[in-house]
């Protein structure tokens, strides 16, 4: 049995196209245990609360989905399990870190599978796996190679297979007339980026465009720059505001967009930027350094506006295969 974990939206987004195959392909041996309590804090979350929007999609409605509150439960669930447990690196650490797995020195272990998403545990983690994928080489941070492999199935999404176009799902009306830009929310900038980007639609405001601002509600702090934004721009027509932290709102929005502007380095969503083949707009004139530890990241935005195809090849290794090859290597395990 392959076990898929989701407990957030990345988990969700980078398992979806594993839940979406076997679907498809009628594969029997995939059960997925959605944990709805956040597994870190141990309480109720945006997670949670989406949760009656999400489990209706059809896709998830079809497979062999489970329904969970929280750690208990999971544990509870996993117990003497022996086959295949998949999940994010950032999810996998919670598991061991609340000892919800573990590993046993006599017996037989499941089969530990993980999508690597760059975070500060992601090595640590991948120690504890029998197998990672990364995106490509370049996210691969001292982990020995016969236990890597390259090609994560939520850049299939970006492909041009139509068995992965859920865009009917997204009730954003994308325009087809008129300049499309996308003004992504950078987390780390906090409220400054509140006020960059507002200043860019004051300086950049021809009426035939239109401006969607991708927001991430992760905190109240976030949703009250949300509130304060929409508030500022009240008046400006052609202005759309997403809080969906969906799969299928990004690659509609990359798919029809005509640039996306950044307001700093300060964001891994260059990286689905390269996968939809935007044109992105950098506003800083140097990357801020010291926000990851690989140095390549620190300039991504830069390299991508300068070499966009070369940059690309270099931070995602494959694109619209992925998912086939992954339930290709797990069969080997």
């Amino acid at each position: 049995m392959i076990n898929l974990i989701i407990n957030n939206f990345t988990d969700f987004n980078y398992l979806s196209p594993l839940i979406i195959f076997a679907n498809k392909q009628k594969i029997q041996e995939v059960k997925t245990f959605v944990v709805l309590n956040d597994l870190k804090k141990e309480r109720k979350s945006l997670f949670r609360e989406e949760s009656n929007k999400f489990l209706n999609f059809p896709f998830i409605k079809s497979a062999n989905v489970k329904v969970l509150n929280g750690a208990n439960d999971l544990k509870g669930e996993l117990e003497g399990e022996r086959g295949i447990i998949l999940t994010t690196t950032p999810t996998f650490y919670q598991l061991f870190n609340k000892k919800i797995i573990k590993r046993k020195f006599f017996g037989k272990n499941p089969i530990y599978v993980g999508f690597g998403y760059f975070n500060e545990f992601v090595k640590e983690t991948a120690k504890k796996l029998d197998l990672i994928f990364f995106s490509a080489p370049i996210e691969n941070i001292g982990i020995k190679e016969k236990k890597v492999r390259y090609g994560l199935p939520y850049w299939d999404f970006f492909g041009s297979n139509s068995d992965f176009d859920f865009s009917y799902l997204d009730n954003l009306p994308v325009r087809s007339t008129g300049k499309n830009i996308v003004i992504p929310e950078i987390m780390q900038d906090g409220d400054s980026w509140l006020e960059q980007a507002y200043q860019y639609i004051v300086n950049n405001y021809p009426v035939n465009n239109n401006y969607y601002f991708k927001l991430r509600l992760k905190t109240l702090a976030s949703e009250e720059r949300a509130k304060k934004l929409e508030e500022k721009l009240a008046s400006y027509q052609n202005i759309f505001f997403t809080h969906s932290p969906y799969f299928f709102t990004t690659v509609n929005l990359l798919r029809k967009c005509d640039e996306v502007v950044f307001t700093s380095n300060a964001s891994l969503f260059v990286i689905d930027c390269m996968a939809a083949g935007a044109k992105i707009v950098n506003l800083f004139d140097k990357p801020r350094m010291g926000l990851w530890k690989i140095d390549d990241y620190h300039y991504v935005c830069n390299n991508y506006v300068l070499s966009p195809e070369e940059t690309k090849k270099k931070h995602i290794a494959r694109l619209g295969d992925c998912t086939e090859n992954l339930f290709k290597e797990i069969a080997k395990l």
